[in-house]
């Protein structure tokens, strides 16, 4: 009876996992639909604005002005700072999500006007960034599904997306 419910508790440990979907594959695409989100609201911050969120210190572009002190309500006046004196913005997102492994998400505007995409990258699951400057301008100039090492993300296309 104790080989039993042994069995049967080995079992749970081993198939539970599996049916949440605690893989790398999981995260993977957790942290892709996380990222488009990321995109979509700095996409429309910059239809809102006129402007994409300003750079941060690496040169990305800084998501936290998507959300927190500093951005109105809607219907209210934009406080001074990254906005300006813009009018009636919002918050665009409630809270900027981190990857599925509890770290930020790096955010690049790639390519020249007329053909820009937004790249919103996870390191993934080893936390380092694999995804060399190259391949972050070979995005720009066609798309690719694949990021260098186990980095995810998501590519927006900016023009088609307006």
């Amino acid at each position: 009876m104790i080989l039993g419910a042994l069995v049967i508790a080995a079992l749970g440990l081993a198939v539970v996992p599996l049916l949440r979907g605690d893989d790398a594959t999981s995260g993977a695409r957790k942290a892709t639909a996380s990222a488009e989100i990321i995109a979509r609201a700095a996409l429309d911050y910059r239809m809102e604005t006129g402007d994409w969120p300003p750079r941060d210190a690496g040169g990305g572009l800084d998501p936290t002005c998507l959300t927190g002190p500093g951005v109105a309500m809607a219907g209210q006046t934009a406080m001074v700072g990254a906005l300006g004196d813009r009018g009636n913005v919002r918050p665009w997102l409630d809270e900027i999500p981190l990857d599925p492994w509890y770290r930020p998400y790096r955010v690049h505007l790639v390519g020249e006007p007329g053909n820009q995409r937004l790249v919103v990258i996870s390191a993934g699951q080893d936390g380092t960034y694999q995804t060399s400057t190259a391949l972050l301008r070979a995005l720009a100039a066609e798309p690719q599904s694949t990021f260098g090492g186990d980095d995810t993300g998501f590519v927006l296309d900016v023009e088609n997306a307006l």
